[in-house]
């Protein structure tokens, strides 16, 4: 048998190895180590950080050597590329998400698992703007999904970018298509009757609470009665749920309130017989909290077919409620978007412009602009 000393003076022959140094990648917190084999030049992820850099050198790097030329370890091309897949940076990406409200990060992560599944295992220099677009002009989503997914996706190659391992992003020239807005399709007051005196039970008073608020709909699955002040006649919204997610703060992170028309109040009342002694204020019939999914198999799409109309998604009580707002012109546009949870009135404007009275046939033809007090002479007359 070879002695081990032959073993490695053969395997350098056979082997042409670079002493190797030891560096800092701009943006990473780890050392690496750059070294050369057979002229193919490897960059390894030490995971030491910076003030470790003399233990590298003088330990890790001539240990990492050595296990070079022993064949202990190997540098072959898929053994480096894990740590630089699409699937290592889409990890990267993630952990700098993990403080965002849980509903939001299980979006991220189901999206990235999703894209972990075509992009995964290949090496991140190596997929083109090509193959995104190909993969996203296959799916079929609307063009607000395609703009979401496409940041999830710029997202990760910027930690590429970050790590040197790419110079451009692939994903910049990829246009997201027009987004066409839909309609909002609110329902009549002739509708929203039929639908209230057409349910019963919890549902009825759930029906009443999103048409008479404006609620967003995961808003309501986490209403407690200790945030119902029949005083003030005020509904502090302070939580949202979302399907099979722990309880957050509100879409935009604000607390605000909703105020109690009377009409309300008697389904207030009626809710507070079957759940005033328990924490939320709806509950399924069996005492399960609500979710969006078995409250629309269940009770809502049936209920519309059962009354004959067309079939909408229950958020349209919110669109009901904000557009029939709008139209009493008794209200701001202010106090409307702070009622819905909007942080201005942009959002309003966006989506119910239409129904945003613009009083363009309404104007005093003797009104003077250049007037403010004893305007009877006029600048002729002066």
């Amino acid at each position: 048998m070879k002695p081990l000393t032959f073993l490695l003076q053969e395997k350098r022959g056979r082997m042409k190895i670079s002493k190797g140094t030891v560096f800092k990648k701009k943006d990473s917190p780890f050392l690496y180590i750059n070294i050369s084999i057979n002229k193919k030049r490897y960059f390894v992820n030490t995971h030491y950080p910076h003030n470790e850099e003399k233990y590298v050198r003088e330990v890790e790097l001539p240990l990492f050597r050595a296990k070079l030329l022993s064949g202990e370890i190997t540098l072959e091309k898929e053994e480096v590329s894990k740590d630089k897949s699409f699937k290592y940076y889409s990890e990267v990406y993630l952990n700098s998400k993990k403080y965002l409200k849980h509903g939001t990060l299980r979006r991220y992560q189901f999206n990235i698992a999703n894209f972990n599944m075509t992009f995964g295992s290949k090496n991140i220099k190596e997929i083109k703007t090509s193959d995104i677009k190909n993969y996203l002009f296959a799916l079929n989503i609307k063009p607000l999904t395609f703009r979401n997914y496409l940041n999830v996706f710029k997202g990760v190659f910027d930690e590429a970018i970050l790590d040197n391992e790419i110079s451009y992003n692939p994903t910049e020239k990829i246009k997201v298509p027009k987004n066409i807005q839909e309609d909002k399709e609110p329902f009549s007051i002739d509708e929203v009757n039929l639908l209230l005196t057409s349910s019963d039970g919890f549902f009825k008073n759930f029906l009443a609470f999103a048409f008479y608020t404006g609620c967003r709909l995961g808003e309501l699955y986490a209403l407690k009665w200790q945030n119902i002040d029949l005083k003030k006649k005020r509904i502090y919204i302070n939580a949202t749920r979302g399907q099979h997610s722990p309880e957050g703060t509100p879409k935009n992170g604000k607390n605000r309130y909703v105020p109690i028309f009377d009409s309300l109040i008697p389904f207030i009342k009626n809710q507070n017989k079957l759940t005033g002694l328990k924490t939320y204020v709806f509950y399924s019939q069996r005492n399960k909290l609500l979710q969006g999914t078995m409250l629309a198999s269940y009770y809502w799409y049936p209920l519309l077919k059962r009354v004959g109309l067309s079939r909408r998604v229950l958020y349209n009580t919110r669109h009901t409620f904000a557009t029939n707002m709008i139209t009493s012109n008794k209200f701001s546009l202010n106090q409307i978007a702070y009622w819905l949870g909007h942080s201005d009135i942009k959002m309003l404007t966006k989506h119910y412009n239409k129904f945003i009275s613009s009083d363009l046939e309404k104007y005093d033809t003797s009104f003077d602009v250049f007037c403010i007090e004893n305007c009877n002479d006029s600048i002729l007359g002066a």
